[in-house]
């Protein structure tokens, strides 16, 4: 026959409660704990300690913006695949534009007067150039890969 057991005698050895256990060795082995729950995410939703962590990587998502650059960035190397005219900036004084080399040499003009042409063309309106300059691939290259264009707003 089956062995009986009293109703008032646990089923499972007793276990000591977690006040009677000893402590941690340390700070040490505290900050480990925080750590590793905090890597494996194994706080409870709503706790502080979640709120905590979520307030963390928001901080880091929005805040850290500023130490990374990247945005995109017109390269030399890039004007091979930009066919056409783009503005680069402008203010009161003066607009700039990029204008790509094969469009130019396409007109057999004057440089000047064939980006004059282009622009008008593009913009839908008179414009007048102000200063022509060749942008190259490197600085000893005689590769010509457009031209930064100023005119007159």
């Amino acid at each position: 026959m089956a062995e009986t057991r009293p109703l008032h005698q646990e089923a499972l050895p007793h276990q000591e409660p977690e006040a009677a256990r000893p402590p941690l060795v340390g700070a040490g082995a505290k900050l480990r704990t925080i750590l590793r729950r905090s890597i494996f995410w194994s706080y409870e939703r709503g706790s502080w300690q979640y709120d905590v962590i979520v307030i963390l990587i928001l901080a880091f998502i929005f805040l850290s913006h500023p130490l990374f650059q990247d945005q995109p960035v017109l390269e030399l190397t890039n004007l091979r695949h930009v066919s056409g005219v783009v503005e680069l900036s402008h203010d009161e004084t003066s607009h700039t534009y990029q204008i790509d080399a094969r469009l130019l040499e396409s007109l057999n003009a004057p440089t000047e007067r064939a980006a004059e042409t282009i622009l008008e063309k593009s913009l839908n309106r008179q414009v007048k150039v102000k200063s022509v300059e060749e942008i190259r691939d490197r600085k000893d290259s005689q590769v010509v890969l457009g031209y930064r264009v100023q005119v007159e707003p």
